[in-house]
């Protein structure tokens, strides 16, 4: 089902209750009502999933709610260790991240112990100045030691003509980029309209921006690109090194102290202990064994759909029909009684 088709669908069943309240629904309403209940719906399947005790017989069950989501979710995807104190490694969750399915850490080990080198990563944060000095783009180019690795055209071939969409060359530089980067948020830290690159060595990037003068003329810039080196601590190791993969045991952190200091519930190499918080997944080691990488399965955001930008809601048909059932119960309970009646519907949503 298309955004179209919602949009169409949502105003024939209000009209049956209210021809008049149908012409006051506006598309940017019917969107937000939508997206609210598109990651409620997602919120829902996830609650419902940890909800489950872990027996065999309940992997169908697990299957098909995993399925009603199938469209959010990304699977092995990896993360750099990061030091966050002696045998405490981090990695930083993704930025489209809302919900962990699984996580499992890669352990160097040999028969003689773990060898692990700990070096210092070169981080930088590229201040990106054309969202504020620019109003419209014909074409951007981003390029990394000269080299282009984004061209706007390539996705958009007429630019950004509308100054409220520019924001859209965001999203398209992080999903379509081969370098680790972040946009405003990095290591728990907020960097208002910066990318952050993340890589062990430097490097330089340029920006390339065209406009169209009054005249109808283009006129191309090369944007000013501001860089701060921030250091992280990483872990490097040889390619001769041996590993093995070996899931956590996603801990909370107000049960951490004693798990971490329970003789039988410690961390050990079989099932690290893990937690989340602050934007990261902490994994705890001890002097037998070290993680060199994170590996996740996670439920990623639902895009915010938009009946202006023609962006359809992220789900299998299934669980959209059942979202968008809700959205209607509930813009008929607004349009029939504005508070109470709205109200009580949305607590009995709230509560299924």
């Amino acid at each position: 089902m298309t955004i179209d088709e919602i949009h169409i669908k949502v105003r024939q069943d209000v009209q049956k209750i209210d021809s008049h309240a149908n012409g006051n629904l506006l598309d940017e309403e019917i969107d937000f009502h939508l997206n609210y209940y598109t990651k409620k719906f997602v919120d829902g399947v996830v609650g419902k999933l940890r909800g489950l005790p872990a027996a065999p017989t309940d992997f169908q069950g697990n299957q098909r709610l995993l399925d009603s989501i199938s469209t959010l979710q990304v699977k092995n995807h990896s993360l750099a260790a990061y030091v966050a104190e002696e045998d405490v490694v981090y990695g930083i969750l993704p930025n489209d991240y809302r919900h962990l399915i699984e996580d499992v850490s890669e352990i160097n080990y040999d028969c003689r112990g773990v060898v692990k080198n700990q070096v210092d990563a070169s981080v930088y944060k590229h201040l990106l100045p054309f969202l504020a000095d620019y109003e419209t783009f014909v074409e951007i180019e981003l390029k990394k030691e000269g080299v282009v690795f984004f061209k706007l055209t390539d996705y958009l071939p007429e630019g950004i003509t509308d100054p409220e969409s520019k924001y859209q060359v965001v999203n398209l530089i992080l999903d379509n980029t081969p370098y680790n980067i972040y946009w405003e948020n990095y290591d728990g830290k907020y960097f208002p309209r910066n990318f952050v690159f993340t890589d062990t060595t430097q490097y330089n990037i340029s920006y390339h921006i065209t406009t169209k003068n009054a005249n109808g003329s283009n006129i191309t810039d090369n944007v000013s690109v501001v860089r701060q080196l921030i250091l992280n601590k990483i872990y490097r190791y040889n390619t001769t090194d041996k590993y093995i993969k070996r899931p956590n045991r996603l801990t909370k952190d107000n049960n951490l102290n004693y798990v971490l200091n329970h003789p039988f519930e410690k961390t050990i190499w079989e099932f690290p202990v893990s937690t989340l918080g602050n934007g990261r997944l902490y994994v705890y080691e001890d002097n037998k064994f070290k993680v060199r990488n994170l590996i996740i399965d996670y439920i990623k955001e639902p895009i915010e759909a938009s009946k202006a930008r023609s962006v359809n809601v992220e789900l299998p048909d299934a669980s959209l029909q059942l979202v968008v059932e809700q959205l209607i119960v509930h813009l008929k309970g607004m349009i029939q009684d504005p508070t109470w009646q709205t109200d009580m519907q949305h607590n009995n949503l709230t509560n299924q």
